[in-house]
């Protein structure tokens, strides 16, 4: 049986929006109530999975599943069930998911060797379900990315870009909890940031309302507050509140420094008399942390299913449309991925099941 065309062209169902959150703090985690949103009848959704986050997840997931015994496959159904979940509520035109790579392997590991080094080490066990995890996806319709140097970030910004360059009309959204994602965020762009769970959408205002800058910005702000869940130290003596002042007041990090001098004067900013010496002690350290914080979004994607890649290999957003499940080559897919016939079938049946479903015009 073939996949049914029909599936990516029922009526879309809306997202949600932030409305704007009251907060003084800068990193606010505050989750104010949705607003609706309405996309145009003409408008079509990218969405772009950070499926490392969703795997790992479901690797520490204490979630039980009534129908599954498996401890180690475990967190390839529930990523399959998340994957499911999204789709069938969202019901994108198209899809893909981004993985990280090995962390030793990343290249802003030799721009700044204590970048990731304050987190754990990444579990053999989980790295060694990754490649089964883009098996898995496939057998659901999706398209999964990896890069041995480059990381999940640096892939899903790179599709981003894409669509915006080659689909206009497209809708991205970036499914992700990472705050560095937030840089790419454009009202203009239509490129957007959804919370995996909350399933909030970030646009440009909500962005800035919980960093305290607007996107464009918010790769500045890592530089200078520091990131501590990536090993970012910073500038020593700078919080996330005099960041935000600072880049505030001068508009961006070149222009701070550019204008040290005029530190001192700036209105309600803590030390602003030993600021200025601070930041200019540590501005090589400041541009080695801009270089790692910057995402790379011109990484050359291949499609991954293609073993032998010529000149069409390249990935283009037609590559990406999502079309639903193939009930032979899924079957096929999803026994390589579990190891054994019809384990984990649960995403995919229901998946079937909803394409199979009469077509709605908008």
């Amino acid at each position: 049986m073939k996949r049914s065309r029909s599936y990516a062209r029922r009526s879309q169902k809306p997202l949600r929006s932030f409305a704007k959150p009251s907060s003084s703090s800068p990193w606010s985690s505050r989750i104010p109530p949705p607003i609706a949103i309405q996309p145009a009848p003409s408008s079509e959704f990218f969405f772009i999975l950070d499926a490392t986050s969703l795997l790992y997840r479901s690797y520490f997931s204490k979630y039980q599943l009534n129908d599954y015994d498996g401890k180690i496959d475990k967190p390839l159904l529930l990523l399959g069930k998340e994957f499911a979940q999204l789709v069938s509520r969202h019901n994108p035109a198209y899809v893909a998911a981004c993985f990280d790579g090995r962390r030793d392997d990343v290249f802003r590991r030799a721009l700044f060797p204590g970048y990731k080094q304050n987190r754990d080490a990444q579990p053999a066990e989980l790295l060694a379900l990754v490649p089964r995890a883009m098996t898995y996806l496939r057998a659901l319709g999706c398209v999964s990315f990896r890069s041995p140097i480059h990381e999940g970030d640096d892939l899903m910004g790179t599709l981003s870009h894409l669509a915006c360059t080659l689909s206009p009309n497209v809708t991205t959204i970036l499914v992700t909890e990472d705050k560095d994602m937030m840089c790419l965020v454009s009202d203009q762009g239509k490129t957007f940031v959804m919370h995996p769970r909350t399933l909030q959408i970030f646009d440009e205002a909500a962005v800035e309302s919980k960093m305290g800058v607007p996107p464009s910005l918010v790769a500045d702000l890592l530089c200078l507050a520091g990131d501590p869940v990536d090993g970012i130290p910073g500038v020593k003596g700078v919080g996330p509140q005099t960041a935000v002042r600072l880049l505030r007041a001068f508009g961006s990090l070149d222009n701070l420094y550019a204008n040290l001098d005029a530190v001192a004067a700036v209105p309600n900013l803590r030390g602003a008399k030993t600021l200025a010496e601070k930041l200019r002690k540590q501005k090589e350290d400041v541009w080695i942390y801009r270089s790692v914080v910057a995402l790379a979004c011109d990484v050359k994607l291949e499609l991954p299913m293609l073993s032998s890649p010529s000149s069409s290999s390249w990935v283009s957003l037609e590559h990406l449309r999502y079309l639903g499940v193939d009930e032979v080559e899924g079957e096929a897919l999803m026994e390589e991925a579990m190891g054994a016939k019809g384990v984990g079938k649960g995403p995919f049946l229901k998946l079937l099941k909803e394409q199979q479903r009469p077509s709605v015009p908008f």
